[in-house]
């Protein structure tokens, strides 16, 4: 009932960040209407996971869409430190781009690619609403399907020199435990904290024997939507 009153696409506005930064969201796309609302989008999830980043080092974040997690890192991280933003969409990593350019966050790098289990090309399902597009499901809305680049973590991990990894965002639409099964030199050597979203046993189960295997337990502060949950290894030394 509330959606009709907005102003229409492309229509948007500039949200302030928790600690200052500013990001255009579009009123109508479930990312504005959700901050509108709600005064705010998973800043319980993003603050702890900034909890692990080490500054001066380095950050995965592994659909960053149009960089709400992104810039919160960027900030955390510092202006020695590195964020790798992973973003296949051509648009949303344009308005990445021009999110990143208004915050003057020069330490993060995007990586237009998709991120799976294995590198290749991937089927891209795009949704009029960037925050649904998936390379895994049919997202509602869908407006095309077209190939994009397919990499893994630990492949770009290395390409960008293997540097120390303190925290890792996960948030793919349903290919979550896709990404952790190519990132298993990353996850070994590092012991990353982990956010990550999933629907459902059907997804947490296989998630949760492979982080458990890997020597993660998982967590779920308070305040966290039910679907995200936080992943620590339970020797950071091993």
């Amino acid at each position: 009932m509330i959606l009709p009153a907005l102003p229409p696409e492309p229509a948007s506005f500039a949200y302030r960040l928790p600690h200052g930064e500013t990001i255009d969201l579009v009123y109508r796309e479930d990312l504005g209407t959700l901050v509108l609302f709600h005064g705010g989008y998973e800043d319980r999830e993003i603050a702890e996971l900034c909890k692990y980043i080490t500054p001066g080092g380095t950050v995965l974040d592994v659909g960053a869409n149009i960089g709400l997690s992104a810039l919160e890192f960027s900030r955390t991280a510092g202006a020695g430190g590195r964020v790798i933003a992973f973003e296949p969409q051509p648009d949303t990593a344009a308005r990445l781009q021009a999110n990143l350019d208004r915050n003057a966050a020069a330490n993060v790098e995007i990586v237009q690619s998709a991120v799976g289990s294995a590198p290749g090309t991937i089927t891209f399902n795009e949704s009029s609403d960037p925050t649904l597009s998936s390379a895994t499901v049919i997202p509602r809305n869908l407006v095309r399907s077209f190939d994009v680049p397919l990499t893994t973590v630990d492949l770009a991990w290395t390409d960008a020199g293997r540097p120390v990894v303190s925290a890792f965002k996960i948030d793919v639409e349903g290919g979550e435990l896709a990404v952790l099964q190519g990132a298993s030199e990353l996850l070994t050597r590092d012991r990353p904290a982990i956010l990550l979203e999933a629907w459902g046993a059907h997804q947490l189960d296989p998630i949760d024997a492979l982080l458990g295997a890997a020597g993660y337990a998982k967590h779920q502060p308070k305040g966290f939507e039910p679907r995200n949950y936080l992943y620590l290894a339970r020797n950071p030394q091993a």
